[in-house]
């Protein structure tokens, strides 16, 4: 009242939170401070947390902090803390987790703050005696009711100390509706024609897998939730809607939490129309997919055809009618795959991935002719394989052949390949034909998924925002999946998180579009070490963000060493495992420092050697503003007085071409984004979260300016096709 808000604040008469009294969906926000575990036991608690439910409006948040017991603690060790407050027990992390599914809740976040208890409780009671001792509270409080207090605080303390005891935040939220009794969570897809009567209509979904990125302590990936379904569950809701109507779950790492998971969360209509075996492999998954097919053998009919799918992948239905309906005879020698020929640009690729080439002399029936996880993914393959195959018997012959030969790991590549070795090759190939699939192999992929929101597999419209609530592991924790956000530059683009993976499929589309430049950067550099040799000078290069060493490799024999600096730890673990001779060392470390990370870490004679200081394809475009002039100046400082400093920028009259026809190519890098991410007259984009990439293209009059404030003496600032060469020296006067 006294600040006038008395008719923002409601303070009704006494009620229970297990039944307040209020209107469904009528919230935004409940809070809640240590009072849970008060409740009258746990059926009480859980009442509370479905009426919470109740309460929130789609999108609201619960959050809340409680003492809890730990899931290990020792009730009877215990009872002493129950009688304090007149209770038989107290909640657990995984209760409050369990009620809250159940109420169709999800979990943001869980902060384990157990720590503060003890210390709580002690300064409590320390507190409480101190004023007892000074004389403050007699006779007010009595001896004896003090004395039995702070036995019962330093029992608190005890246990927790002992870790019974848990305190800690959690924060839930109600997820959003798109329609009348649809979650954001569960998307329906578009309704498909019937499957003929002929098509295939089994198929094996294999969670057996070697462990990747995503497979974590929490759970397998496939268990990763897109909205509030996991991605297995997802598949097998999309397997039912193309008309699939019985499927077997080869099930391994941490195979009985997959199989309790699909039985406990897909939706009912499903599990009612699609006939699931679960098949436990045991230790036998270690071996993989491929391998793992062995055991299913039995599980089919010789005559029979199925589809075979990766847990981890989810796709547009129509894609899996598409397969289901391939020409595949049951007892001819052969196979179908589903493939991406558009994967210029995919999004964290892993190395592993099936790349083919391709026989497209007939276009109503594409073959592979050759098919690896080795072939460079831009360079010299056609496709990549979607992850979905169409079989019959045959499969297992090949697979018996591999497992019969000396071979004691093989892949579903190899596998294939037993399919390509005839002429002509008996792998079909159907296209993906720009419908959308996804594979949740990295935590790239993951991130470009959930900015991208996957509004276009194969849902009906007004569902598309079906993953704004982003991803969560197998506990229910939210997966922070943004390649930004976490650098110590804030302000800029985050390449210490990026992965390789995500680099190098990067790093061909450069190629792809850069590919002059990049030759002209090696003779530029190549030519001015040449010209100091002949002075008869030793001369050392050291490369300022040398990323996975595509730039250092080629030119390193003409150095007496060749350094190459990052800031991504990824990047210099995945050169040292490359590199060969002695002529090249790779650094992790910050080029804001670079002249004492060099003290430290380069061999003694470059100090007497003359030094080229590198930083070449517009790695200067994507520094933050406001760090650039500390990079030229340890730049300058570095090469000293006789080196020489060399920086390659993109070039700002071709910034217009490169938004159409290298960024948009280019997603892995960049992300996506619209014409509100490119500012023209700036020569920069800046795109949206959660990638927030930026990067500034430098005109010759630009780079001239940036060598003048930073007291450099021009040799050669000229422009080349896309690119601005520039080499200087540091002025005899120059700080």
């Amino acid at each position: 009242e006294e600040e006038g808000l008395s008719n923002l604040v409601s303070v009704p008469s006494e009620r229970s939170f297990t039944s307040t009294g209020e209107k469904s969906s009528s919230f935004d926000a409940i809070v809640s401070e240590d009072s849970f575990c008060h409740a009258a036991g746990t059926r009480e608690r859980e009442k509370a947390i479905a009426e919470c439910a109740r309460l929130l409006k789609p999108g609201g948040v619960l959050v809340f902090t409680d003492i809890m017991q730990s899931e290990t603690c020792n009730q009877a060790e215990l009872a002493a803390v129950y009688k304090r407050i007149n209770l038989t027990n107290l909640g657990s992390v995984n209760q409050y987790k369990q009620w809250a599914q159940e109420n169709g809740l999800l979990l943001m976040d869980f902060e384990d703050l157990s720590q503060q208890l003890p210390v709580h409780y002690s300064t409590v009671r320390s507190v409480m005696m101190a004023k007892k001792d000074a004389g403050e509270l007699t006779g007010l409080i009595s001896d004896d009711w003090m004395n039995n207090h702070a036995e019962g605080l330093q029992e608190w303390v005890n246990q927790a100390n002992q870790k019974h005891l848990v305190w800690g935040y959690f924060k839930f939220c109600k997820p959003k509706t798109l329609g009348e009794g649809h979650s954001t969570s569960a998307p329906r897809y578009r309704e498909l024609p019937a499957l003929p009567s002929n098509s295939i209509k089994a198929a094996i979904v294999s969670a057996a897998g070697q462990l990747g990125e995503l497979d974590t302590r929490a759970g397998p990936g496939c268990l990763i939730s897109l909205g509030n379904s996991s991605i297995i569950a997802h598949l097998l809701v999309q397997l039912q809607h193309a008309g699939i109507e019985r499927v077997l779950v080869q099930c391994g790492y941490m195979g009985q939490k997959i199989e309790e998971s699909i039985r406990r969360t897909l939706p009912s209509e499903v599990h009612k129309k699609l006939e699931i075996q679960f098949m436990q492999l045991g230790t036998e998954w270690h071996l993989g997919h491929a391998c793992s097919l062995r055991a299913t053998k039995s599980f089919f009919k010789p005559d029979e055809r199925f589809l075979i799918c990766m847990a981890n992948h989810i796709f547009d239905p129509s894609l899996v009618r598409k397969m289901a309906c391939v020409p595949l005879e049951a007892g001819a020698e052969g196979a179908y795959a589903l493939v991406e020929t558009d994967f210029v640009g995919m999004v964290g690729v892993p190395a592993s991935i099936i790349k083919l080439r391709l026989d497209r002399q007939n276009l109503e029936d594409v073959r592979a002719v050759q098919i690896s996880t080795e072939l460079m993914a831009s360079e010299s393959s056609d496709g990549v394989c979607a992850g979905l195959f169409a079989c019959n018997w045959s499969v297992f012959d090949k697979v018996e052949a591999l497992a019969s030969s000396e071979a004691v790991f093989f892949t579903m590549a190899d596998v294939l390949c037993g399919y390509v070795q005839s002429y002509p090759s008996n792998l079909h190939c159907i296209p993906t034909d720009k419908k959308v699939w996804f594979a949740a192999e990295t935590k790239d992929t993951l991130a470009y998924a959930i900015s991208n929101g996957l509004h276009d597999i194969g849902i009906i419209t007004g569902d598309n925002k079906w993953l704004q609530d982003g991803a969560f592991d197998a506990e229910g924790k939210p997966i922070h999946v943004g390649p930004v956000g976490q650098a110590k530059y804030p302000g800029g683009s985050d390449w210490s998180s990026f992965s390789v993976e995500r680099w190098r499929n990067a790093v061909y589309v450069t190629r792809e579009y850069f590919g002059e430049l990049c030759e002209e950067t090696i003779k530029f550099i190549v030519e001015i070490a040449k010209q100091i040799k002949l002075r008869g000078e030793h001369v050392s290069l050291v490369e300022v963000g040398c990323g996975t060493g595509e730039f250092v490799y080629p030119i390193a024999d003409h150095f007496r060493v060749a350094i190459g600096v990052d800031f991504n730890a990824n990047f210099i673990n995945f050169c040292m495992s490359q590199m060969k001779g002695d002529k090249m060392k790779f650094v992790h470390g910050d080029a804001a420092e670079l002249v004492s990370l060099m003290k430290r870490t380069a061999p003694e004679h470059i100090w007497t050697d003359t030094k080229i200081v590198a930083c070449v394809g517009n790695t200067m475009g994507i520094i933050p503003v406001w760090l650039k002039p500390k990079i030229y100046q340890q730049m300058k400082e570095l090469a000293g007085p006789k080196g020489i400093v060399i920086i390659v920028y993109w070039n700002a009259a071709w910034f217009g071409d490169a938004c159409q026809n290298f960024y948009h190519a280019n997603p892995q890098l960049c992300g996506p984004f619209t014409g509100e991410a490119i500012d023209l007259s700036s020569t920069t984009l800046t795109t949206p979260p959660p990638v927030c990439y930026r990067s500034h293209w430098t005109g010759v009059e630009e780079a001239r300016k940036i060598l003048r404030e930073n007291q450099m003496e021009e040799i050669i600032v000229e422009e080349r096709g896309k690119g601005v060469l520039v080499a200087a020296r540091v002025l005899p006067d120059s700080k």
